[in-house]
């Protein structure tokens, strides 16, 4: 009885195939309550502007180094750029604890930055390959789905420490527990092994380039790509303006105490948890990726205006849970679409140019969102961002599919 129950949750091979992986995104997230309160944590040091500024800083390095990064893993290996990626953020994110001037918050977050560009693209390709080499391609839709769950329940358990963390320590030693989180990620992946798809090829700028080109120029006239890549440009305006900056700001201005903001989200995870089910059978029901996609921008609309209603902390974090449970359920689904257009050999180039648009977002986006949470609020700053919704769903009715590069 045992061992079919596990099966029903686990697909044979999943466990030896996935389960490192599953492991480290629990341990890594479990530590990781920073997002929490990183805002308010620089909001003592600097304005909501300047935070814009920084975002947006971190994300013009995205931008430029995405491709390049993403190209490097293509060629010399996935696992190699992921642990480079992860060390080095673990160390920034250290050293931003000691520095607290704008000058040194603007330095360490742009290492951050850069260390980051290594671990986009090249992780997701590093698992999917993995799975792909060992003939279990049916994993990889499982995989989507189960790791949000499991960074899910991370993220309840980390609510709770985090609360416990900042009301004994103080809101600046979330800052050692987020460095914490990446170093067991790197040291986690460092017995992870890597199934290549390509033999190691001795890195040159021309082959990055070649990689570069080769792999834009398929996303871009590729039907299914193109629209999700435009797509994501307004989809991340929404987030810079409904995300970190505005929404923890949002809810201390209702009256919540900051040491609670942690458990707050730790209850948003929670109820978020149901993304995982939710997100499995609509992709059973519906099968239409695109169909699901189009109907959560859709309904994601309206709850974004209902921000500007609320004035109670109650009702915000109603409605911040159901923003965030959408977004939730949008994610997983996005990815599976996304991953099984893509050929194996861009795989990290072409996560990682979607990555480049994503840096463009945010470099555009936080810092007017920063700007209009200081001049009009938080709260009508988040509402404002639905309006960026609009082109999103648009541009996700107007893809025509056609033939998919791999079925997943």
């Amino acid at each position: 009885m045992q061992s079919n129950s596990k099966m029903k949750i686990f697909q044979k091979g999943e466990i030896k195939t996935l389960g490192p992986f599953y492991l480290e995104r629990f341990l890594s997230h479990l530590l990781y309550f920073l997002p929490a309160f990183w805002v308010i944590s620089f909001n003592n040091y600097i304005t909501l502007t300047q935070i814009g500024i920084v975002f947006a800083m971190m994300s013009i390095i995205s931008f430029f180094l995405e491709i390049p990064t993403g190209a490097f893993a293509d060629i010399y290996g996935r696992k190699a750029s992921t642990l480079v990626g992860y060390f080095f953020s673990g160390i920034s994110i250290l050293l931003l604890f000691f520095f607290k001037s704008f000058i040194g918050i603007l330095f360490f977050t742009c290492t951050w930055s850069i260390a980051g560009t290594f671990i986009s693209g090249a992780k997701e390709s590093w698992i999917i390959d993995n799975i792909k080499k060992k003939n279990k391609g049916s994993l990889i839709k499982s995989f989507f789905l189960k790791d949000q769950f499991i960074v899910g329940l991370a993220l309840v358990l980390s609510g709770v420490l985090g609360t416990f963390v900042v009301k004994k320590l103080g809101i600046e030693l979330s800052w050692i527990f987020a460095a914490a989180s990446f170093l067991v990620t790197f040291l986690v992946l460092a017995f992870i092994p890597e199934i290549k798809t390509n033999k190691k090829e001795q890195l040159t700028f021309k082959k990055i380039f070649q990689q570069s080109k080769k792999s834009i120029q398929y996303g871009l006239k590729h039907n299914v790509l193109f629209f999700i890549f435009l797509a994501t440009f307004f989809i991340i305006l929404r987030e810079t303006f409904g995300g970190d900056i505005n929404e923890k700001v949002f809810l201390t201005s209702l009256g919540l105490p900051i040491p609670l903001l942690a458990l707050v989200f730790s209850g948003i995870s929670l109820v978020c948890l149901l993304t995982t089910v939710v997100s499995h059978f609509l992709l059973k029901i519906f099968k239409s990726e695109k169909k699901i996609l189009s109907t959560i921008l859709l309904l994601s609309i309206p709850l974004d205006i209902a921000i500007l209603f609320v004035n109670s902390v109650y009702m915000g974090i109603l409605l911040l849970t159901l923003i965030l449970f959408l977004i939730l359920l949008f994610k997983p689904i996005n990815q599976i679409y996304l991953q099984k257009n893509i050929p194996t050999n861009m795989r990290a180039t072409i996560v990682s140019f979607q990555g480049m648009i994503i840096s463009l977002g945010y470099v555009v986006g936080s810092p007017l969102a920063g700007f209009f949470g200081d001049l009009i609020s938080s709260q009508k700053a988040i509402a404002l961002g639905a309006v960026f919704l609009i082109p999103a769903l648009i541009l996700y009715l107007r893809i025509r599919e056609k033939k998919k590069v791999s079925n997943i």
